[in-house]
């Protein structure tokens, strides 16, 4: 009976990494820092501890805590969410059970705690210098985290999608986003460009459909109402997964310009359904995309990119894009990944 232990935060990205791995593993419990978890985690013991070391005497005695349960439990592997203050106990506790232990690193965990402080960077420099394996959705990451640990790590790029391809959608003339709406996202951007794309009369009938939540909702509606194109958005909160699938197959147009980001599974999803991808110029989105064939890179924000974007061959984009998340982004080739990394460890 193999069992593994799972520790990261209550979050949309903990459980779909749980769906990914749960059928390889006959047990499985879980830490969280949630009394009342948001997400279904089958017959899965679920264990409740505040990661946060604000309180650095409480932070510790949950170090304690922890290690009580992954001893009670006796997990073959330990599997970790995030390198913060989350594999920091994690790492603590299995390096004191000798349970061998993988770390996901999410990116902003890796790119931008370090820069916050001392005592940031000497944690993000325990974990990945004690963890056994790493798992990284880009590698740019995987490469940053060998910059910073100042040697090659055992990274392997996985991702928690479970993406489905999307075989003929019917498409219709449509622009979709469905970032948060905060100012990271640059949903305004995606506004002022649609502004000049309608400018022209033979788009006069497109529709940009804004789904998602945030801060900016208001600021965004208005300046919609601002540049008289209000008629032509459709602002639609949050939607759920069928909701959101739906969308992407009518979608000629899938945009996503945030300022950073890491692989963003909106990006796959749309991918998979036919989109012809928009997005900002960084690191992630290059391992997916090249300029031009099965997407376009934004540097330009005030250029028409919209007009511009369907200058290319949708059907090759849609081939390329398609294959792309059978082989890097499905359900199982996401499974393999995470199991190729526990079997270095453990008899799986």
């Amino acid at each position: 009976m193999k069992k593994i232990l799972l520790i990261g935060t209550d979050s949309i990205h903990l459980y779909n990494f749980y769906i990914v791995i749960k059928d390889l593993f006959d047990e499985i419990e879980i830490v969280i820092d949630k009394e009342k978890t948001d997400y279904n985690f089958g017959k899965s013991k679920i264990h409740v501890i505040n990661f946060s070391a604000k309180n650095i005497f409480r932070f510790f005695r949950n170090i304690k805590i922890l290690r009580k349960i992954a001893k009670e439990f006796k997990p073959d592997i330990i599997h970790s969410q995030q390198a913060n203050t989350t594999s920091f106990m994690a790492v603590r506790v299995a390096k004191k059970t000798k349970t061998p232990i993988v770390v996901t690193a999410w990116g902003s965990d890796i790119l931008l705690t370090p820069t916050l402080g001392f005592f940031y960077k000497k944690m993000v420099l325990y974990i990945i210098k004690n963890a056994n394996a790493f798992t990284a959705d880009a590698k740019f990451v995987a490469e940053k985290m060998d910059e910073l640990a100042k040697a090659k790590l055992d990274t392997t790029i996985a991702n928690f999608a479970s993406i489905e391809i999307s075989e003929n959608p019917v498409k219709e003339n449509i622009i979709y986003s469905n970032r948060l709406m905060k100012k990271l996202y640059r949903i305004d951007r995606v506004i002022q460009a649609f502004a000049v794309f309608l400018k022209n009369e033979e788009r006069k009938d497109w529709k940009l459909i804004i789904a998602g939540t945030g801060e900016e909702l208001a600021t965004l509606q208005k300046l919609s109402k601002s540049l008289n194109i209000a008629d032509n958005i459709e602002f639609t909160g949050w939607l759920n997964h069928n909701e959101n699938k739906s969308i992407y197959e009518q979608a000629r147009i899938f945009v996503s310009i945030p300022e950073s980001d890491g692989t963003s599974i909106s990006l796959l999803e749309a991918m998979g359904a036919g989109c012809i991808p928009i997005v900002s110029d960084l690191p992630a989105n290059r391992e997916w995309i090249t300029h031009s064939e099965n997407g376009f890179i934004v540097n330009d924000f005030k250029s028409n990119f919209f007009e511009e974007a369907l200058k290319i061959n949708s059907a090759k984009a849609i081939s390329i894009n398609q294959e792309l998340i059978r082989n890097k982004a499905s359900f199982k080739a996401n499974q393999d990944a995470f199991l190729s990394v526990y079997k270095k460890y453990i008899s799986i």
